[in-house]
């Protein structure tokens, strides 16, 4: 049974680093959006259950009350009747309130996936955060009171003027709370972002490669040596909770989209729903399909994607699986690109699996560059299209 995602596209405001698709001052709108949300679930889960949900944005938690309550309604509705189905909710600190946090509870929300970045109230200022760290650690403890135990923090280092103190605090205070799951993003400037355009225009500096890399790697130390595991190249767990919403996308796992701008996987086929948020309201309220754009992913493509998501984790790929799935061993595919990177200590390959080393997980971007390029191995694909895929990926 395929895993939901359900896309919430409203902020309270738009931080200078986000790309994702979101929408300020649109409050008007979350009654429809919500309603149009329900017909698209019904139409393509059938009354399914989902293996997982996870519901994300924007901000979820951004919705007015009537809104997120007939959100949980939904989410209720998809619930199981038993096993231990996973249900996220992504949500930022100063839009928990109580009421919405009984809510949480009614629907089913099991795991909360907490927006902190950083415990540096200067820094979350610089990045156009609307909390502060005071009001994190009351959101923290009210979940805690409800009774929430899964709970998730999403860290950022590589912030101009983060300095390791500053981080060495925020990793510090993090492991005090003992969250039981963490995700840590570098910072990444991506187009359109306002604070790409100071970038461009020479008004930002972001931290050199070297103290990236010490950023990062404080990270990596400290948290594994209190007892996460390093699961992912970007995310951390106590034992028992991985994230398995995000373990199905890396396993190349089939998941519903719903709601703008969602994006799907379902029977060798990709989706993307329509960004903009009159056009998919209009869509779905005329009974019309909301996608932008459908299509069936190649074997060759599915094998790339399964390379690309599958090495993004520390355990890698399991030799058996790949080769149930796509008929061949994967060291017979790449015979012309594992042989380097195994020489050079970056990739490991043992009788079971195929994964990454630490130095690996550090440079991935450029080892799977290579791995997308394998036109050879996968049956000559196209110049043009393999010269695109490496300048994303660098």
């Amino acid at each position: 049974m395929p895993s939901l995602y359900l896309h919430i596209p409203f902020c309270k405001a738009r931080c200078g680093y986000c790309d994702f698709v979101t929408y300020t001052g649109m409050e008007e709108s979350m009654p429809r959006y919500i309603s149009a949300l329900q017909e698209e679930v019904r139409r393509k889960t059938k009354g399914e259950r989902p293996e997982t949900i996870f519901i994300g944005g924007g901000t979820p938690t951004a919705l007015d009350l009537k809104s997120f309550e007939r959100l949980m309604e939904l989410v209720d509705s998809l619930r199981k009747a038993e096993g231990n189905q996973e249900i996220t909710l992504e949500a930022n600190p100063e839009s928990l309130r109580p009421e919405l946090i009984e809510l949480m509870r009614s629907g089913g929300i099991n795991r909360v996936s907490m927006g902190l970045q950083s415990t540096n109230d200067d820094l979350l200022r610089f990045m156009g955060r609307i909390h502060n760290y005071r009001t994190f650690l009351e959101a923290y403890e009210a979940l805690q009171r409800a009774g929430f135990t899964n709970l998730s923090f999403d860290l950022i280092t590589g912030i101009p003027g983060q300095t390791q103190t500053a981080l060495a605090r925020t990793l510090q205070q993090t492991l005090d709370l003992e969250p039981a799951h963490c995700s840590v993003y570098s910072l990444i400037l991506e187009q359109g972002t306002p604070f790409y355009r100071k970038w461009a225009n020479h008004e930002l500096t972001l931290p050199d490669d070297e103290t990236d890399r010490l950023l990062q790697d404080l990270m990596v130390d400290g948290l594994t040596a209190a007892g996460y595991e390093r699961y992912e190249i970007s995310n951390y767990s106590k034992p028992g909770f991985a994230c398995r919403h995000n373990l199905n996308y890396w396993a190349l796992g089939e998941y519903w989209g719903c709601g703008a701008a969602a994006a799907e996987y379902v029977g060798h086929e990709r989706a993307l729903n329509v960004a903009s948020l009159s056009e998919y309201l209009l869509a779905v309220e005329n009974g019309k399909d909301p996608t932008l754009e459908r299509k069936v992913q190649t074997h060759e493509e599915e094998i790339e994607e399964f390379i690309f998501m599958g090495l993004r984790q520390t355990q890698g790929i399991s030799r058996a699986v790949f080769k149930e799935r796509f008929g061949r061993p994967v060291e017979a595919i790449y015979d012309q690109v594992l042989p380097r990177f195994l020489a050079s200590g970056v990739l490991v390959l043992t009788p079971t699996h195929l994964y990454l080393t630490r130095r690996g997980l550090d440079i991935s971007n450029y080892i799977l560059s290579d791995f997308l390029l394998s036109d050879a191995a996968l049956d000559a694909r196209s110049d043009d299209r393999a010269g695109a895929a490496k300048q994303s990926l660098t």
